[in-house]
């Protein structure tokens, strides 16, 4: 098959539909209104490039070197592969995965349809017939210690304490985002003034229809970092 390549301008409006049916993603077309419009995103290679992007505020993808040491470290079996077959790919408390396209304005939060228990990495890929998306966040261990507590507080009132699962490497942590003006966080050091952001939160999200990225937000959510080695082809 030859490689895909986009044709389409970066800043042109084009219809969604469209964009999907040339790219070759006819099921996922067959769901989006013809009304539906997109915008291609620019791509820089450059600090330069990125800069002007940010200061207008337009999404941008940028060099993939910036998630080189993620690449590195899932190898070349690909991001899938990678969170399914080491050590942490099975869970001993089940984690909660939704269908893609859940949690919209209106939508219930209890939905059995919607909402699934899983029991491994490999199950959001294979449970079922429902496309699943699973956000495993990394917290710290402020977090960790919490969640120990509540599971030792269930094991003193007579319910089983499942044994704490491994924890997924922060992969998220080895991101070098661009434009360190903007965007350096100093690690262990929130109160120094010389780090114009502070660190949020970090994931790892995985989906049936075959997405695997790692991100990592800065504070009030404003910018993300995210790349995506889906199988073993880098991006960013």
């Amino acid at each position: 098959m030859a490689p895909r390549v986009v044709t389409e301008v970066p800043g042109e409006e084009y219809g969604l539909k469209d964009v999907l049916q040339r790219w070759g993603f006819d099921d996922l077309a067959a769901g989006v209104a013809s009304r539906w419009r997109c915008e291609i995103a620019p791509h820089a290679e450059t600090e330069a490039g990125v800069r002007e992007c940010v200061l207008q505020g337009r999404p941008v993808t940028c060099n993939p070197a910036h998630a080189a040491e993620v690449h590195d470290r899932v190898g070349a079996g690909g991001g899938r592969r990678f969170v399914q077959e080491g050590p942490w790919g099975q869970f001993n408390r089940p984690k909660i995965a939704f269908r893609g396209g859940w949690g919209k304005p209106g939508e219930p939060l209890i939905d059995e349809k919607a909402l699934h228990l899983v029991r491994s990495f490999k199950e959001v890929y294979e449970l079922g017939d429902t496309p699943l998306n699973l956000q495993s966040f990394h917290r710290t261990a402020a977090d960790e210690a919490a969640k120990a507590a509540a599971a030792a507080e269930e094991d003193s009132i007579g319910e089983s304490a499942a044994e704490p699962d491994i924890p997924l490497p922060v992969l998220p942590d080895l991101l070098e985002w661009p434009l360190p003006e903007f965007f350096r966080v100093n690690a262990g050091d929130d109160d120094s003034p010389d780090a114009p952001c502070a660190l949020v939160d970090r994931a790892t999200r995985m989906s049936r229809r075959g997405a695997i990225t790692w991100w990592h937000l800065d504070d009030c959510g404003v910018s993300a970092l995210c790349p995506g080695p889906t199988h073993s082809a880098p991006s960013c």
